[in-house]
């Protein structure tokens, strides 16, 4: 017998489940490509701070905060207010829309990726559900003691599982290590 071997399975609760984890994936897929978006504009926008940050005379500054540094454990509360000099120094010198814009896109990343959790945990359902059905399906269609089942999906609008032997696949890897 050749394996993998193609079984067509008629359970339309089976191909129901299917098709909408199916479903739920493929809008996982897109809002993961939404995030992957929105992750390089902000990656853009963080060069760009960047780039005006660098032109900011913080030498003044700098050298209080290595002061205070030194005497850190004296004068922690001191090194607070240090930094929120240079943050404010940072702040007045990069231009407002970039901020708000970058603040933007991270709250739109966290909601698309909240929305994809979503539905990932959804799709697990699906899952769920799917898993032992297909092992009630699939096994009136097992016939040795080496075969089991290792896919089942949609294949143009029908249900298709696919069955392979343990057996044919530790020879098939055998051989092909003696070479």
């Amino acid at each position: 017998m050749e394996y993998p071997r193609k079984i067509k399975i008629e359970n339309e609760k089976l191909k129901k489940l299917l098709i909408e984890k199916s479903n739920l994936i493929t809008i996982g897929r897109g809002k993961s490509k939404e995030i992957e978006k929105i992750e390089e504009e902000m990656d853009n926008i963080d060069k760009d701070i960047q780039e005006v940050e660098k032109t900011v005379d913080i030498s003044v500054i700098q050298a209080e905060a290595e002061e205070v540094t030194k005497a850190f454990n004296e004068v922690s509360a001191r090194m607070e207010e240090v930094n929120q000099k240079i943050y404010t120094l940072m702040k007045e010198h990069t231009p407002e829309d970039l901020s708000i814009k970058y603040t933007k896109l991270k709250k739109d990343k966290e909601v698309l990726e909240e929305e994809r959790n979503k539905i990932a945990l959804k799709a697990q359902k699906y899952t769920d559900k799917i898993i032992p059905i297909t092992r009630k399906v699939m096994a009136e269609h097992i016939e040795g003691d080496f075969e089991d089942y290792e896919t089942i999906q949609i294949i143009d609008g029908e249900v298709v599982g696919t069955i392979f032997n343990h057996l044919e696949d530790w020879k098939t890897n055998f051989i092909s290590k003696k070479k």
